[in-house]
């Protein structure tokens, strides 16, 4: 059984700990499938941000436009 373990190309054994740990081309797998997910996700994100700046300038526009009505209706128009 131990034959088995060692034989395994996914996982070595560490002698000195007695652990199994990850090769360099898992990790950098994993790695690279993270960065390609941050790569479709980041455009979107930006897109919801740009929308968000829009939602608070239409808010101020109405604040802007509500200030100027009631001034018109105090100061006889």
């Amino acid at each position: 059984m131990v034959t088995r373990i060692l034989r395994c190309r996914s996982y070595r054994l560490n002698k000195r700990q007695g652990r199994y740990g990850f090769t360099l081309i898992e990790l950098l797998v994993v790695i690279s499938i993270i960065l390609l997910l941050l790569a479709i996700l980041i455009p979107s994100l930006q897109r919801a941000r740009e929308q968000a700046k829009q939602a608070v300038c239409a808010s101020n526009m109405q604040g802007f436009g509500r200030g100027f009505y009631l001034y018109a209706g105090e100061n006889r128009d």
